[in-house]
């Protein structure tokens, strides 16, 4: 098997068991309602970055960041007894800023103000023909 299916098959069996350790074991009350959405691993196996998001806003998102960050040996620990691997990565947890982003570019689709009339004058163009003789 290659190398990079094995840490992206690792990658995901990671990403699932720490989102049950949160969910089952981990009994800090900064954190909130995370939802672990990637997971990078090294190909050594030494340092994981979790991305994660909350949806409860800013002030939520620095504390639960605090509670895992605290908690990351926990998560380890508890990893080291799921998986049977040599090395169980550092864990880093990190805010995935793409939910953000894209509620941004949605809120700026929303304040375009395109009058019916400009929809309405759009007509779409049939492709031209190349054997068709030219006008």
């Amino acid at each position: 098997m290659p190398e990079h299916q094995r840490v992206s098959r690792v990658g995901e069996t990671m990403k699932e068991e720490i989102a049950d350790i949160l969910r089952k074991k981990v009994k800090d009350p900064r954190i909130g309602f995370a939802t672990i959405t990637s997971i990078a691993v090294t190909r050594d196996f030494r340092h994981a970055w979790v991305q994660i998001t909350v949806l409860e806003g800013e002030t939520a998102e620095k504390e639960t960041l605090l509670g895992l960050a605290r908690a990351s040996g926990f998560i380890r620990s508890e990893l080291g007894r799921r998986l049977r691997l040599r090395r169980i990565p550092d864990l880093t947890f990190q805010c995935d800023s793409q939910i953000k982003k894209t509620q941004q570019v949605l809120a700026l689709l929303d304040t375009l103000d395109t009058p019916k009339e400009a929809i309405d004058s759009l007509t779409l163009h049939e492709p031209r023909d190349e054997n068709a003789p030219s006008s």
